[in-house]
């Protein structure tokens, strides 16, 4: 939920087509994990008509909240009424929207300095163009990115401990690989730097053994 707020507090900083690609996609995660199936009509017309209001329902809350907090409860109480008017969510599921609002609201009011939280503090989480992105290696399948680091890339992470536990040779060997294979993912998401981090804070600790069989 908060991941699909900070999206639209995103679009409010930089409004551009692609960015309200960005939201469209962002309503349907929301609205599966809603109602436990998939939304596809999201997508069409009358997707986009209600993708459309919710954007303007955004921008009209930032004009009358002061805090991120306020508009959170603002814009939560709009977009419910959005997506129930659109046939997109039920009375109940909008419900459980501008509960999780509450929830998210109550979270970070319970937070150092949350009450001083802005709306456009929300965007800058999540503007991938100008924002360090923080993922796990399976999530980062398939993108590119010009400077990667990839952290905890230690003996016990990669390969995981547990894997030093399997019984099974077989088995152990091909979650041994497996590991292998993802930080072969991790290491051919850079363009053009690649880092890889270490954690001291245990003297136990040691680099990945994958760094020697890459030669580094």
């Amino acid at each position: 939920m908060i991941e699909r707020l900070k999206l639209k507090g995103w679009y409010l900083e930089s409004p551009e087509s692609e960015d309200a690609l960005a939201v469209q996609r962002a309503l349907f995660s929301v609205i599966t994990n809603l109602t436990d199936h998939a939304t596809y009509s999201v997508f069409d017309f009358k997707g986009r008509v209600a993708v459309c209001k919710l954007l303007g329902e955004a921008a009209a809350a930032r004009n009358t909240s002061a805090s991120a907090i306020d508009w959170i409860v603002d814009a939560a109480e709009r977009f419910a009424r959005v997506l129930v008017d659109a046939e997109i969510l039920s009375t109940a599921d909008a419900a459980v929207l501008k509960e999780s609002a509450a929830q998210m609201v109550t979270d970070i009011a319970g937070r150092d300095g949350g009450d001083r939280l802005a709306i456009e503090d929300l965007g800058i989480f999540a503007q991938p163009k100008h924002c360090l992105e923080l993922l796990t290696v399976h999530k980062a399948k398939g993108r590119e990115f010009e400077a990667v680091a990839v952290i905890e890339a230690h003996d016990g992470r990669f390969p995981h401990f547990s894997i030093s536990k399997i019984a099974d040779d077989g088995e152990r060997e091909a979650q041994y690989d497996e590991s292998r294979r993802v930080v072969y993912v991790a290491t051919t998401r850079a363009r053009r730097i690649l880092m890889f981090f270490s954690d001291t804070a245990d003297f136990r600790n040691r680099p990945t053994p994958f760094l020697k069989e890459m030669g580094l």
